[in-house]
């Protein structure tokens, strides 16, 4: 009896071994994050959307053809979603941000593209992590920028 409880207790153990407190699945002695590995992919995917579709005309911190984006995080996601998906409507409607960036860019209309929001998510936060990860200030200052 005494053996039967001990080899249940070393089985139990060992099952119990191979997940961390909150649940997840331990591989190869590290913690799968599926939310890291979320963050990961939607980077990776922002970076490609932005390299595809940008970086001819834009750059995350030089003015190129139209302007650098490194501040793109300080806009509103909505207003962010209209100007990509329509930037000529934003003008009509006299929006104040639209007219400033059509204005100081020689009237080029910025091209409509058929982005998901949430394609558009990744590609804002795609910028916003490469700005910081260039930005070679202290992480104190990078962390708490704008």
């Amino acid at each position: 009896m005494k053996f039967s409880m001990f080899i249940l207790l070393l089985g139990t153990l060992a099952v119990s071994c191979q997940f961390n407190e909150t649940g997840e699945k331990k591989a190869d002695d590290k913690i799968v994050n599926n939310d890291t590995v979320t963050v990961d992919l939607n980077l990776k995917v922002g970076e490609e959307l932005f390299k595809e579709n940008c970086t001819s005309c834009h750059s995350i911190h030089e003015k190129i053809i139209g302007p650098p984006l490194y501040y793109i995080d300080t806009l509103s996601r909505q207003w962010v979603y209209a100007w990509l998906k329509n930037s000529q409507q934003l003008i009509k409607s006299n929006d104040k941000e639209a007219n400033k960036i059509f204005n100081d860019f020689n009237k080029i209309i910025h091209p409509a593209f058929n982005f998901s929001e949430s394609q558009i998510d990744n590609i804002v936060n795609y910028i916003s992590n490469k700005r910081k990860m260039d930005d070679h200030s202290p992480p104190w200052i990078r962390n708490n920028s704008h």
